[in-house]
């Protein structure tokens, strides 16, 4: 016992002196870098995609921005775009969305929706990000198909690494 105690205190002068004369093995520690390959979904491409709806003329409909599978995607920017002089955007369903709310950062006159999500629980299978509802504009022709278009500026799972997801646009057709 009285060896041992002798040792440590040796080893702790011997080391004070090193410090002293900046001699002193610097240890800095690393830190914890997070381990993305524990998520049992690391490996899925997910699709973010739009629906394509058939519609008349002053009908309200829901376009859905959705996720295709269990995916690890916490953080989402992306735009959604469509023809003002098909669409009217009229609110955003609440009930129907998984994502907390679209940004406020919307130029809704040139037919461009920002959406934005953040959250720490990643959505679990086929999950509707965003729902919006638009009012199909009675100057929309007949048997026409406009497009829905969808672009993702960001797309990160918890731990900020990027995910590029396959990305899918819908459409509009008017009956």
């Amino acid at each position: 016992m009285k060896k041992s105690v002798l040792v440590a205190c040796l080893l702790t002068i011997s080391l004070l002196a090193l410090a002293a004369c900046g001699k002193a093995p610097v240890v800095t520690p690393t830190p914890a870098q997070p381990d993305v390959s524990k998520s049992p979904v690391a490996d899925v491409k997910p699709t973010i995609s739009v629906n394509d709806i058939t519609a008349s003329a002053g009908d309200i409909i829901t376009v859905e921005v959705s996720v295709s599978a269990d995916s690890t995607i916490c953080a989402l920017d992306a735009q959604l775009s469509f023809d003002t002089n098909a669409l009217a955007f009229v609110e955003k369903d609440s009930e129907k969305s998984f994502a907390a709310g679209a940004s406020s950062a919307n130029d809704i006159g040139n037919g461009i929706i920002k959406l934005s999500m953040a959250t720490v629980d990643p959505p679990k299978g086929e999950t509707v990000l965003f729902a919006l509802r638009f009012r199909v504009s009675e100057g929309a022709t007949v048997a026409n198909t406009y497009a829905l278009g969808l672009t993702v500026q960001t797309c990160c799972n918890y731990d900020l690494v990027d995910i590029v997801p396959t990305v899918k646009g819908g459409s509009l057709t008017v009956k």
